[in-house]
């Protein structure tokens, strides 16, 4: 993509009109914009919002100053302060210091020294000697070189709808993972990762109710963290679970009761176990399922997160890491039974 930039040219002093038009050539034949900014009397007719608004839509600021004349006070202020304008907007600011090539040495005018003095003193700004109108082509040249700018393109080269749209997505999803914070930071081993969350749900203890069929009221709650019970029903959640399967599971599954001892649908409190599920959604962990049911299903449905899956991997990995385990079914806590037959079978 070819850019071109806007350059803005103004004087101090008088007699620099040529040297002016030189360094607007100059421009031209590199194929950039140049703004000759006293001919168009932006820098001494215009008020200083005109003057502003321009040099926030300029790239580069060429002053050049007539080193060798006295110059008004007002004219060096606003010139400083056009210079000020362009640094405060991230404008490079080249001064130049206009000569005879006949001149041994340059005796600067104390006005036109101060000037030179504030380019000089500002981060955006350089002061070179202009021996020679064409010098103004190696100087540009090398300023373009030091200090790029975004520049210019025409309408035909910037990006089609599809490209916009497409990074409007991407500046979007990018917007997003950031929000999710730590799970998506790069280089951070899985121990730091996840330890905030296992601490979480370790250090929270909650009782579980049971009603018993033969009973009339809930038995003695179980007793254990947040940590055994995401354990147990996490992978009931890695799909969905209604709140009604869940709370036929919980007992035998999460529980580790017989299934004969429980009394279904409701064999533990609706509002404790949706209190539970809030809490693995306050960490990130769960979240209702957003899969379509039919209109007459009036169930609750809840399912892992993206982050409550990899922290589920996480978990069962380090199980898996430590060995011991004996698989069966839907959990590793019940234990093998291996049914024996007769020995003449």
């Amino acid at each position: 993509m070819s850019v071109r930039y806007q350059v803005s040219i103004m004087s101090v002093g008088d007699g620099l009109r040529s040297v002016r038009e030189r360094i607007v050539k100059a421009v031209v034949h590199m194929g950039h914009l140049p703004v000759d900014l006293v001919s168009a009397d932006v820098f001494h007719q215009a008020p200083v919002e005109t003057l502003a608004r321009h040099l926030e839509r300029t790239d580069y600021l060429v002053v050049v100053i007539a080193s060798d004349r006295e110059v008004a006070t007002e004219i060096v202020e606003k010139a400083a302060e056009a210079c000020d304008l362009a640094a405060q907007n991230g404008v490079p600011v080249l001064g130049l210091l206009a000569r005879d090539a006949s001149e041994s040495e340059i005796v600067e005018s104390s006005a036109s020294a101060s000037l030179v003095a504030d380019i000089e003193r500002s981060k955006a700004g350089a002061v070179q000697t202009l021996e020679h109108p064409a010098v103004a082509t190696k100087l540009l040249s090398e300023l373009f070189d030091a200090r790029p700018r975004p520049g210019w393109v025409s309408g035909d080269k910037l990006p089609t709808s599809e490209v916009a749209s497409e990074l409007v997505r991407l500046t979007k999803e990018n917007a997003e993972l950031r929000e999710t914070g730590i799970s998506f930071q790069p280089g951070i081993p899985e121990e730091s990762r996840w330890e905030p969350v296992v601490g979480a749900l370790e250090d929270n203890k909650i009782l579980i109710p049971v009603w018993n069929k033969s009973a009339s009221v809930w038995e003695q709650p179980v007793e254990m963290s947040l940590f055994t019970f995401f354990s147990r029903i996490g992978p009931q959640l890695t799909v969905e679970l209604s709140v009604a399967d869940a709370a036929e599971f919980v007992p035998t599954g999460v529980c580790q009761l017989e299934a004969r001892e429980g009394r279904p649908p409701w064999i533990i409190p609706l509002h404790s176990l949706n209190l539970w599920l809030t809490d693995l959604l306050a960490l990130g962990l769960v979240a209702p399922s957003k899969r379509k049911h039919i209109r007459k299903d009036r169930n609750q449905y809840w399912s892992l997160t993206t982050e409550g899956r990899e922290f589920l991997a996480y978990v069962r990995r380090n199980a898996l890491n430590a060995g011991g385990h004996r698989h069966v079914g839907f959990t590793s806590e019940f234990p093998i039974v291996v049914p024996y037959g007769d020995e003449d079978d």
